[in-house]
């Protein structure tokens, strides 16, 4: 059988855990943001296997999943708390995870199964301590990081039975479960690939001085901007056409439309037509003020176009290339907007 000076050469030289300064072992992350993590043995002591505060009973291992709609335990350390809807890129992903998670396979199917042949001899103390020293050590900090809930169960299964006494044969087939359940695990974690992140992560980007002027604003051009960095585009543009409605009724405010600010802006934009013949022009300054209300209402105009379909209806949805569209028209006349007023 193994001894536990072998396991000590074979297992910790590449696994991801160490000794911290404190003398504890921990394990080894490194966050997004290039922080590393530690997690010490005082931390794994917390999430104990097998029943017990921080353990789970049979009853609770057995289980359904979770049904479609309902949020699946934790995310990840990396994307909880502030972090929960920011991207991460993949490199920071595959270095903070991709190694660990490969070990850990490797180990799985290679080391542990190599350790427990199929013979119905008893687990003798020695390699039972060290399979659940390297579940416990090594294998469940990552299950518990990513809320792999249905791995969790299966080794708390597992302890149960090396706890009660079990045969190399039995062992070898719960670690067999537990590989399985490890792959199948991970198979249920998802990322959404972004095609565009600047529009997610900048999403102010560009209309900083239209928010400086429009602070009740930030909310919907955030948004906007955030739901066609995610292919939502129909969002992207109900989102956009709120604040181009807000500033038509800026835009009406300035001209003297009467009541603006209860008028939709497709009846503010007529009546803009009207004052805008009539604003002076004797003067070069009056000429330059009249010239920017024209130029204004025409970036208006190419937005209410943009967004209306041949019939002159708002259309039900919007492709990729409208709602791009729409967001730089909106954009482009919000900002003269603010430079009108």
């Amino acid at each position: 059988m193994r001894q536990p000076s072998e396991v000590s050469r074979s297992s910790l030289s590449s696994d991801p855990c160490y000794y911290n300064a404190d003398g504890e072992k921990a394990l080894r992350t490194v966050d997004p943001a290039g922080a590393v993590q530690e997690t010490g043995r005082g931390d794994l002591a917390r999430s104990k296997i097998g029943g017990g505060p921080g353990g789970r009973s049979a009853t609770e291992a057995a289980g359904s999943g979770p049904p479609k709609g309902r949020l699946r335990g934790q995310p990840p350390k990396a994307f909880r708390g502030a972090n929960r809807y920011k991207l991460v890129r993949a490199f920071d992903l595959l270095k903070t995870y991709g190694v660990n998670f490969y070990q850990q396979a490797g180990q799985l199917s290679g080391t542990l199964m190599a350790s427990f042949p199929e013979h119905d001899a008893p687990v003798s103390a020695t390699d039972n301590a060290w399979l659940l020293m390297h579940v416990h050590d090594y294998l469940l900090p990552l299950v518990d990081e990513f809320g792999l809930d249905s791995t969790r169960n299966e080794i708390d299964r597992l302890a149960g039975i090396m706890d009660a006494g079990t045969t190399y044969r039995t062992a070898r087939e719960f670690i067999k479960s537990v590989a399985r359940r490890y792959v199948d695990d991970l198979r249920e974690v998802y990322f959404l690939y972004v095609q565009n992140p600047g529009n997610y992560l900048r999403p102010l980007e560009g209309w900083e001085e239209v928010i400086a002027r429009f602070q009740d604003l930030t909310e919907d051009i955030e948004e906007a901007e955030k739901c066609v960095a995610l292919n939502r585009f129909t969002a992207c543009v109900f989102h956009l056409m709120r604040v181009v409605e807000r500033g038509a009724q800026e835009f009406g405010n300035a001209l003297g439309v009467k009541h603006t600010f209860d008028k939709e802006w497709g009846i503010i934009t007529n009546e803009v037509v009207h004052l805008i013949q009539k604003l002076p022009d004797s003067t070069q300054t009056e000429k330059a003020y009249k010239a920017q209300a024209h130029d204004l209402k025409t970036h208006l105009d190419h937005v209410r176009w943009a967004w209306r379909n041949p019939t002159m209806h708002p259309k039900q949805t919007y492709v990729e290339e409208e709602a791009y569209d729409i967001l730089a028209k909106s954009r482009t006349f919000m900002s003269h907007l603010v430079a009108f007023i």
